[in-house]
C-alpha cells in the first residue's frame, strides 16, 4: 500500500477515533472471487462527515486492489476551504495516477478589495503501451472588486511534462520535457438600470518551451501574448445582444456575436454568428477566415422543458449539427405525515430527459485504389437520464449512445457505435436494499473497448447499524473481470 493510499485511511480512522461530535458515516469490507493472488479479492470503502478540527469535515476512501484506489478529503472553516483527492486505476494494458490539492481562502470585502486567494496542484502519471507520462501543474489565483460595479480576477500557473516512449525490440528511448507557464487578468463590470448590461476585458501570456528531447529537433520556445473582450447589451427588456472579441500576438482572432430573445414567457430564442482565422502578422502564416452560426430556441419551466438547436461552418471542413432535447419534471410530492415517524417524510421527486443529435461534416478521404475524395460524413448520437426519488427507489442513471465512422483495415469507412451507462438505482424495502452502481463505457476502437466497472449489490439489516452484503461485479480489462462476493457494512 502506497503512502498516498495509506495517508487516505489514516484521515478516515483518525476522524473516527477523534469523537468529533455530530459525526455519521459508514464503512463496509468484502471479499470476491476469483482473485489472483487471494489477497486482492479484498475490498474496503468508508466515508465520514462531521465536526472535526474546529469545522466542517468529509472524507472518502475505497480500496478495490490493484485495480482501483481512491479517497478525498474536504475541509471547510468560515471562508477557508482545503480539499485533497488522489485516484489511481491500473488495467492490463494501462495505468494512471492522479492528485489533487487545492487551498482556498476568502475574505469579507462586500464593495472593495480582496475577496478570495485559491492554489492548486495536480500531479498525473500514466502508461499505455511502451509510453509513459508524468505532468506537474499549479496555479495561483485571486478575486476582488474595485468597487460594487466592478471586479477583478489574477491568476499565474505552470505545468512540467515528461514523455517517455520505449518502442521495443532493442530501438532507443525516447524522452522530453516540456514547460508551460500562464498567466490571466481580466476585469468585468455589471450595469443596472432600465437596460442592464455587463462588459468583460482580459489579457492573457503563454510561454511554452522543450527542456529536454532524446532525439529530433525541437521546436523554438513560443511566447504568445493575447486580449480578449466580451459585453453584453439589453436592447429591450426581452431582448439582448453579446459579443466576444479575442486576438493574440500571433495573428489569431475570433469574434462571436449572438442575440437572444425572451419575449415569449418560458420560451427563449437565440441566434449568433462567429468568424475566426489568423492575420499575416509575420509570426505564422495566415490562415482563411471561417464562418460558423447558430439557432435555437428551448423553453424551461415546468413539467416540460426542452431544446431545439442547430450549429454550422464552413471553412475547408464544412459542418452542420442538429441537437433536440426534452425534459419532464413534475412537481415534488409531499406524502402524508406519519404520525409514528421520528423524522419528516422527504418528499418525492421525478424526472426523465432524452434527447438525440445528428452530425454532418466533410472530411477528406483516400479510397482503396489511392484516389482523394470529398466525403460527407455523419454521426449520431442519443442519450436518456432518469432521476427518481421516493421512500422505496432512489435513482440517477444516465445512458448515451453514438454511432460514428472509422476506418477500416483497407481504409474503408465503417459505422461502430460506442456508448456509457453511469449512475446508481437503489430499491429498498426494509430490511433488504438491492443496488446496481454503473461507470461502464464502450469504445469502438482501441486495445481496450470495454472500461469502467458495474455492480450489483443486495444488502440486508441485521441490525440498526450493521448490514451483510452479497455482490457481483464486471470489470473489463482486470485479471478476474467477473467477481462475486460477501461483505459487512458498519453504520454510524
Amino acid at each position: 500500500m502506497t503512502a498516498w493510499r495509506r495517508r487516505g485511511l489514516s484521515v478516515l480512522v483518525a476522524c473516527a477515533l477523534g469523537g468529533a461530535a455530530h459525526a455519521e458515516g459508514s464503512f463496509q469490507v468484502r471479499y470476491f472471487l476469483p482473485s489472483t493472488p487471494l489477497w486482492q479479492g479484498l475490498s474496503a470503502d468508508a466515508d465520514w462527515r462531521g465536526e472535526a478540527l474546529g469545522g466542517q469535515l468529509s472524507a472518502r476512501t475505497s480500496w478495490n486492489g490493484p485495480e482501483s484506489q481512491s479517497f478525498n478529503v474536504t475541509y471547510t472553516l468560515g471562508q477557508r476551504v482545503l480539499y485533497t483527492q488522489y485516484d489511481a486505476s491500473r488495467t492490463l494494458t494501462t495505468g494512471s495516477r492522479t492528485a489533487v490539492l487545492l487551498a482556498q481562502q476568502g475574505f469579507t470585502a462586500p464593495t472593495r478589495g480582496l475577496r478570495s486567494v485559491t492554489s492548486t496542484f495536480v500531479y498525473t502519471d500514466g502508461d499505455s503501451s511502451g509510453t509513459s507520462y508524468r505532468v506537474f501543474s499549479g496555479d495561483l489565483g485571486a478575486g476582488g472588486a474595485f468597487s460594487p460595479t466592478w471586479t477583478w480576477t489574477a491568476g499565474t500557473g505552470g505545468s512540467l511534462t515528461d514523455v517517455s516512449a520505449d518502442p521495443g525490440s532493442g530501438g532507443s528511448v525516447f524522452t522530453s520535457r516540456n514547460l508551460a507557464l500562464r498567466a490571466r487578468v481580466s476585469v468585468a463590470g455589471q450595469f443596472g438600470g432600465p437596460r442592464p448590461g455587463s462588459v468583460t476585458l482580459g489579457a492573457t501570456a503563454d510561454h511554452t518551451e522543450t527542456l529536454r528531447l532524446s532525439t529530433g529537433t525541437a521546436a523554438p520556445p513560443s511566447t504568445r501574448y493575447g486580449l480578449n473582450a466580451g459585453g453584453t447589451a439589453s436592447l429591450s427588456a426581452s431582448e439582448k445582444l453579446s459579443a466576444t472579441a479575442r486576438l493574440d500576438n500571433e495573428g489569431s482572432y475570433s469574434l462571436d456575436t449572438g442575440l437572444s430573445s425572451t419575449r415569449v414567457q418560458n420560451w427563449t430564442g437565440d441566434v449568433g454568428i462567429n468568424v475566426g482565422g489568423r492575420a499575416d502578422f509575420g509570426v505564422k502564416a495566415a490562415t482563411p477566415a471561417s464562418l460558423g452560426w447558430r439557432a435555437s430556441i428551448s423553453r424551461t419551466g415546468q413539467p416540460w422543458s426542452g431544446k431545439l438547436g442547430y450549429a454550422g461552418s464552413g471553412g475547408e471542413t464544412p459542418s452542420h449539427a442538429l441537437d433536440v432535447s426534452v425534459a419532464y419534471s413534475p412537481p415534488p410530492v409531499i406524502p402524508d405525515p406519519d404520525p409514528a415517524a421520528t423524522a419528516p417524510t422527504a418528499p418525492s421527486t421525478f424526472s426523465v430527459q432524452g434527447g438525440a443529435g445528428v452530425t454532418w461534416q466533410r472530411q477528406p478521404g483516400v479510397t482503396p485504389g489511392g484516389q482523394v475524395t470529398q466525403d460527407w460524413r455523419v454521426s449520431y448520437r442519443t442519450g436518456a437520464g432518469l432521476n427518481l426519488s421516493n421512500q422505496t427507489w432512489n435513482a440517477q442513471v444516465q445512458l448515451s449512445l453514438s454511432a460514428a465512422p472509422y476506418p477500416d483495415a483497407a481504409g474503408v469507412q465503417q459505422t461502430r457505435l460506442g456508448g456509457s451507462l453511469s449512475g446508481n438505482v437503489a430499491y429498498t424495502r426494509d430490511p433488504l436494499t438491492l443496488s446496481l452502481s454503473s461507470n461502464l463505457n464502450y469504445v469502438p476502437s482501441g486495445s481496450e473497448r470495454w472500461t469502467g466497472d458495474i455492480g450489483v449489490q443486495a444488502l440486508y439489516k441485521v441490525s440498526e447499524p450493521l448490514q451483510v452484503s452479497g455482490n457481483v461485479r464486471f470489470r473489463p480489462g482486470t485479471v478476474n473481470s467477473y467477481q462475486a462476493g460477501i461483505g459487512l457494512r458498519f453504520n454510524f
